[in-house]
């Protein structure tokens, strides 16, 4: 079995980035403390570094003894079409079908291509039908 590193990091207030701690280090009661496994970042509801470095040492057994995170379900919102997504596609079949598209005056599938009153511009207009 593969052995997985873990790693205790320090989540900067303001930026929000990562740093590894210093074990030497005294950090404030207000830090937040995350492990890091594999692909896994894992915030800690600590307040010391020596609670967060025994936090360290339980995941390690923890994953040693062939424990492993789960993933979270995802919502129905984050597998549904977003609509700047459908007016991206509708754009690209568009331009795809080139002076085709432009001559039948529909791109089919919900987007069409009007021009504005100069004529010079065409505007997407996407029609998106959500089932419910």
């Amino acid at each position: 079995m593969k052995q997985t590193k873990v790693s205790l990091y320090e989540r900067e207030p303001i930026t929000r980035r990562y740093r590894k701690i210093n074990p030497k280090k005294d950090y404030p009661s207000t830090t937040t403390f995350v492990l890091r496994y594999g692909s896994t970042w894992e915030t800690l509801k600590v307040n010391s570094v020596a609670a967060a470095t025994a936090e360290k040492i339980q995941r390690e057994l923890d994953l040693l003894k062939g424990w492993r995170p789960t993933a979270k379900p995802r919502t129905e919102s984050a597998s549904k079409i977003k609509m700047l997504d459908a007016a991206r596609r509708c754009r690209s079949r568009a331009e795809l079908r080139g002076k085709r598209a432009e001559s039948s005056g529909s791109t089919g599938r919900g987007c069409d291509r009007e021009e504005d009153n100069a004529g010079t511009r065409l505007v997407d207009v996407v029609r998106i039908h959500f089932n419910s």
